[in-house]
């Protein structure tokens, strides 16, 4: 496939995969702000709920590479509308769950086209930029996911406080038909890679060292970030003093400096990227243990503000590493690589959540922050002593390869 230029078709059709995915992360993140409408709708507890959300981020991380694989030689278009079919599909059925048990199934049903869409959508933004701008293209994918958080996750927060969160999953539901529908007409066609003979394999790939540090430091930031993030609400009305609207304020606020904080980091990307993981990485641990003193301080205001400081240098690194990860491969290893990208996200939501519930439990909400930001400093460690995997590796022929595949 032959690069496009920057057009307004192009520049369009990366505008629709950051659409794509604002809706699939506002889906994923719904639960979080009304964690405990959904307990007292499904006669649950805000830990069962909580564990809802670790087995979605479960089964997206895990079919991820699976199906990036098994679909690798299919048009993308295709497989971006089919994956908005079924985190449609699965929603639906979330809405229409009795238990908590059927409202997890049904959850992991959409996390199948998440983890697929995830796999697929960065890859081929990257595949409709000009050379020079794939950095910045594959950026603008994840401000559409971190704008999630700055509308989708208080507006679904708001709506379904005000109207009941199975109306807001009904709303989810229609609007990724929708959306799928929109993409078969909008998006252009970009071929599958062909199957390929010779060359390192994929797991030769995923071995590198570099690869390797990247990918471990994208699953500690998510796992650190979780352990606190799934039980904001919670630790809000606890120790911030902020619930109802004002927890949706919050995430407005958390949500708009996050935005920023990925388009600056799409830009820094390509030019000095290890500085600026390091940088995050020093602002996520500051912020969250700052989260965890002021309200003992009786600076609780201090402590909002510190939330959205979390949020931004979150935000950053998680764009920062994905993209560093794809520097490490190329051709039809990228999406795969990309997958595996999400996978170390996903599985540290999985893990952060999980201990986040372990430990709200166990009576020890009020310590998330702290735990959490032990997670900043092995990332700082890793970039201070690991620095040379932070640094973009793919070179002029692994660019034309993006470039022709």
């Amino acid at each position: 496939m032959r690069t496009l230029a920057p057009t307004a078709a192009s520049r369009q059709a990366i505008a629709t995969l950051a659409v794509m995915a604002f809706l699939v992360v506002t889906g994923e993140t719904t639960p979080i702000g009304l964690i405990h409408e959904i307990a007292v709708g499904l006669r649950a507890t805000d830990d069962q709920v909580g564990l809802a959300v670790s087995g979605y981020a479960f089964v997206a991380g895990l079919s991820s590479v699976p199906l990036a694989h098994w679909t690798a030689h299919l048009d993308r278009r295709a497989i971006l509308a089919v994956s908005l079919m079924v985190f449609g599909a699965g929603h639906l059925a979330a809405a229409a769950a009795g238990h908590v048990a059927m409202f997890a199934a049904a959850r992991a049903i959409a996390a199948l086209g998440h983890g697929l869409l995830f796999a697929v959508a960065v890859p081929t933004a990257i595949r409709l930029a000009v050379t020079t701008g794939k950095g910045r293209a594959g950026a603008r994918v994840m401000v559409g996911s971190a704008s999630a958080l700055v509308a989708g996750t208080p507006l679904a927060t708001y709506l379904g406080q005000a109207t009941g969160w199975r109306t807001t999953l009904l709303v989810l539901a229609a609007a990724a038909l929708l959306l799928a529908g929109t993409a078969a007409r909008l998006l252009p066609e970009v071929p599958g890679y062909a199957r390929r003979h010779g060359g390192p394999g994929l797991f030769t790939v995923v071995r590198r060292p570099e690869l390797v540090i990247v990918l471990a430091t994208t699953g500690t930031i998510s796992t650190a970030h979780f352990v606190a993030f799934t039980f904001l609400a919670p630790y809000g009305a606890g120790r911030l003093d902020v619930r109802g609207t004002g927890l949706a304020v919050l995430l407005l606020g958390y949500g708009a400096v996050a935005v920023a904080a990925s388009s600056v980091a799409g830009r820094f990307v390509d030019r000095r990227p290890r500085a600026a993981t390091a940088v995050a990485a020093a602002a996520f641990t500051l912020a969250l243990i700052g989260i965890w003193l002021t309200p003992a301080l009786h600076l609780a205001t201090f402590g909002v503000v510190l939330v959205v400081v979390w949020g931004a240098a979150f935000a950053a690194l998680a764009v920062l590493t994905s993209l560093i990860a794809l520097w490490h491969a190329a051709g039809p290893h990228t999406e795969t690589v990309n997958a595996f990208s999400g996978i170390a996200f996903q599985v540290g939501v999985v893990a952060g959540s999980a201990v986040g519930s372990v430990a709200v439990a166990a009576g020890h909400l009020n310590s998330l922050p702290l735990v959490a930001a032990g997670g900043g400093v092995l990332v700082s460690a890793a970039v201070l002593l690991r620095g040379h995997a932070f640094r973009p590796a793919v070179s002029a022929s692994s660019v034309r390869e993006l470039e022709t595949s």
